[in-house]
Order: C-alpha cells, then structure tokens, then sequence
C-alpha cells in the first residue's frame, strides 16, 4: 500500500487527502476502493494534458520569433546584395543605403539629371515597393497559397481515407436495405462523417485521426484507432448481420450482373459464363456481400 501511496503522490502529485481518499477502512486495515484504478487512470489524463498544453504556451513565442527573423533577414539580404551591385558599377565606396545611395552615386555622375528619374532610382523604388511587399501583404498572399495547397492535399487525403473506411464499413457487415439505391444512398450517407475530420495518412490504414488540430484521442490520451472508430460507428448506426447468415437482409444482386445464385457452385458456373469484366467485378461484389464466397 505504502508504494501504491508514494507512486500517487510522485508521478500525480497528489496531496494525502487525495491518495487517502483511494482506501477504504476496514476492519482488516486499509483496502483498495473499486474506483481507485479509474481515479488514477483519469489523474493520468489530466496531467498529460497540463504538460501537453504548457508545452504549446511555451513554444508559441520562439515560433512567431523565428518566423519575424526569417522574413527580415531574407528582406535584408537582397537588399544588400542590390546596393553592393550598384557600388560595384559606379566604382563608388559610400556606406549609405537604399534611396541614400542613389542620391550619392546620381548627383556624382549626372549633377543637372532629376534624381528621380534615373533609371537606377526607378529599379529601387520598384524593388522596394514591389519586391519587398509589406509583411502584412506578404503574409497573406503566402497564406491563401498555403490553403491551396493544403486543400488540394486534403481532397486527395479524404478520397483515401472514405475508400478505406468504406471497406472497413463493408466488412463489418451492416445490414441495409434490399433496395440497391437506397442501400446506396445509406453507405454514402455514413461515410460523409469522416470528411469532418483531418487525417495523416499511413501505409497501414491506421490512419491518424485529426479534429480541431489535433489527434483524436481517447481519456488516456492514447491515439484513438481508425479501422475501430469506422466499425464503431457502423455499430452504433446499424444493425450487424450475424455470422453464418447467407444473404439477408441488404443485399441484392447489382441490376445487369446475372448473379441470381444461391449456392457457390451456382455463383461459380455464372462467373465463368459472363464475358463482360464490370459485370464479373459486380457479380463477384455480390457474392462476397452474401457470404458464398
């Protein structure tokens, strides 16, 4: 009990009340309450969330810092790079910038020439108006280009995603109408759910689910599984056809597919018959959802 005790206090932090408060007493001395598991389970939780969100606080600032030292620092670079170019060509050593430097290298070349119509004051003033946009403009047009991006990659990510929890739906076995449209229209209808959420992609279809940025999670903060979420919610929505039925309810045969078979012998003699491959790919579709093969 003592080592039960100091674990509660050292990896919780929990106060003494809080650690008494998991034992019941008795006659015989202190016993575990039922709960206590579920307790420290939830306790575990509530901690790795605190530690979670310090670190988000914590990182925030250096992010936006890097970020401010990135763009002036790369606004700064070309700069330099144009007014050295400049000094080279007029052989001119001056520590000024900018408009400054064209005001010296103009009035030394061509004293009666309007400043600012020297086509090297036009090349600066056009860079600087035109190349270096302020941030605020330059954040933004870097924005909408990043979302575009981001929303071409998503519809790719959801096309692989809605394939994959369709056949995890399927093999679930729901049972849906005998009506083809309108077991159709049911399968389509669950699988728009999970176009709600955002997603990383993995090789093994275990596929992290994303909701307000971040990953879907269970109490224990522990990834929440994606083959398991879609069968659950196919649970929750439907009825499952038990093992052992053979057709049932929510399947038919695809119009046009001569799948009228009862037996897999019977299945197999019109496989081999049909010549036309979509029709071979429904009839063996069919099959499949009926349990004959």
């Amino acid at each position: 009990m003592k080592q039960l005790k100091d674990l509660a206090v050292k990896a919780y932090n929990m106060t003494d009340e809080e650690v008494q408060s998991l034992f019941d007493k008795t006659d015989e001395g202190e016993q575990l309450r039922e709960d206590a598991v579920e307790t420290l389970l939830k306790r575990d939780a509530e901690s790795k969330k605190q530690i979670a969100k310090r670190i988000r606080e914590e990182l925030k600032p250096e992010m936006t810092s890097k970020f401010d030292e990135g763009y002036s620092k790369a606004k700064k670079e070309s700069l330099e790079k144009f007014e050295k170019d400049l000094r080279e060509k007029y052989g001119v050593e001056s520590d000024k910038k900018g408009i400054d430097l064209i005001d010296d290298l103009v009035s030394m070349n061509k004293q009666s020439e309007d400043i600012k119509t020297h086509p090297d004051y036009i090349k600066l003033e056009r860079k600087l108006q035109g190349e270096f946009i302020p941030k605020q403009d330059y954040e933004k047009v870097s924005t909408e280009f990043n979302e575009y991006k981001q929303a071409v990659a998503r519809d790719k990510t959801i096309s692989r995603v809605i394939e994959d929890a369709r056949k995890i739906f399927r093999a679930t076995n729901p049972i849906l109408s005998s009506d083809p449209k309108r077991a159709a229209n049911q399968e389509s209808e669950f699988l728009k759910q999970f176009k709600g959420f955002d997603y990383e992609l993995q090789d093994d279809g275990q596929h992290v689910i994303i909701k307000d940025g971040k990953r879907l999670e269970n109490e224990n903060m522990n990834a929440v599984s994606f083959p398991e979420y879609v069968k659950a919610r196919t649970q929750d929505l439907f009825d499952i056809k038990q093992q052992g039925e053979k057709g049932g309810a929510g399947f038919t045969a695809p119009e046009g597919t001569s799948a009228n078979f009862k037996t897999k012998e019977e299945f197999m003699s019109a496989y081999y018959k049909e010549t036309d491959p979509d029709k071979r790919v429904k009839m063996m579709d069919t099959a499949k959802a009926k349990g004959i093969v």
